[in-house]
């Protein structure tokens, strides 16, 4: 699985080059919507590595290699875990940046809020993967489009919601659910990708 993790993370060296120009520029606005679209966008690079796949026909080079199903659909949700993980990262740094150099105070509400945020970009991703196993990107690109922009517009609506209610928030407990929520969403994904999975697609 390794393997399949660094050949996909080389084929998108552009893609990450973004990301991290991306990163930076979010550090220096300290914007709340640029902080929330960093991470979503991180959970999407298991579908750009997917595509690549498509494109390079990579489906017939797996027949010829000792890959199983499970390590295959496997290597795309461990490398969401990863990048989304690398966001938070970036995320929080960026935080800190900005309440050393802005002197913007800084709550440990509004972390809790970008974890949550984190928990929806891997339940995006647990919509998306099966879906994408199944029909192909190419074929099922505009539904993902879709489904990033809907995702997008729930997450900056909760942060609008978080903002005017954290005083009557109990976050700790909220982001208990919440990550429950999305352990049980991807293992559920995860069985239903490997039942979907079309290695000739």
């Amino acid at each position: 699985m390794r393997g399949l993790l660094i050949k996909d993370l080389c084929s998108m060296m552009k893609q990450t080059k973004y990301f991290f120009i991306l990163a930076v520029g979010m550090a220096f606005l300290q914007n709340d919507f640029l902080f929330s679209y960093v991470i979503v966008y991180a959970a999407s690079l298991p579908i750009t590595a997917l595509a690549y796949d498509e494109r390079a026909k990579w489906g017939r080079m797996e027949e010829t290699l000792p890959l199983t199903r499970t390590q295959i659909i496997g290597s795309k949700y461990a490398m969401g875990y990863i990048t989304v993980a690398v966001s938070l990262l970036i995320v929080f740094f960026g935080r800190l940046f900005g309440t050393v150099a802005y002197a913007r105070p800084f709550h440990m509400e509004n972390m809790f809020a970008i974890l949550i945020t984190a928990c929806i970009a891997l339940m995006v991703q647990a919509v998306n993967l099966p879906l994408m196993f199944w029909i192909g990107v190419e074929r099922g690109r505009l539904l993902f489009i879709l489904i990033v922009v809907g995702s997008a517009f729930a997450i900056v609506s909760i942060w609008e919601d978080l903002g005017m209610n954290q005083a009557l928030l109990n976050f700790p407990f909220v982001l208990a659910v919440v990550v429950g929520i999305t352990v049980v969403l991807n293992i559920l994904s995860f069985l239903i990708s490997e039942r979907v999975y079309n290695r000739n697609q």
